[in-house]
């Protein structure tokens, strides 16, 4: 049995606040990725490529409750490329910067916690999933299906 394989592509390169520093490679790894995926043979239908100003909380959130909707089992491949941001406190958290994310406040709500991001992916109907982060200052807290690997 072959498996449909679905990927969500995010390149940032440019936010809207404006102390937070650019990063052109950003969208370019995020297009080389793309391009890799249909090269090895992922469908182009089955590629959510979205870049810069496109990426905001709630088009992201769209995303993952689309692909969340898919009955039949399936590959997740998820890459995020940009700008990660860690939470001060007794309890940080991490979230990974969307375009219009705000930084530096008590306010995430432009931003998705990587934890609670990890968390829907572990609640979709996928038989394997692959998530590539590039991005800096980001941990992870909690791991859902902490499965070891041997390498």
């Amino acid at each position: 049995m072959t498996l449909e394989t679905v990927a969500i592509i995010i390149g940032v390169s440019d936010y809207l606040q404006k102390d937070i520093t650019s990063l052109p490679g950003a969208e370019i790894d995020a297009v080389n990725f793309c391009r890799s995926l249909r090269n090895w043979g992922v469908p182009e239908e089955n590629i959510l490529l979205i870049l810069n100003e496109e990426v905001n909380a709630e088009t992201v959130d769209n995303i993952l409750n689309l692909v969340a909707e898919r009955n039949k089992k399936y590959k997740l491949i998820f890459y995020f490329c940009g700008h990660g941001y860690r939470s001060k406190g007794k309890m940080p958290k991490s979230y990974l910067v969307f375009y219009d994310s705000l930084i530096n406040s008590d306010d995430y709500s432009k931003s998705f916690s990587l934890d609670c991001f990890l968390e829907r992916i572990a609640r979709m109907n996928i038989l394997e999933s692959y998530i590539f982060i590039d991005a800096c200052h980001l941990r992870i807290n909690t791991f859902t299906n902490p499965i070891p690997i041997r390498c």
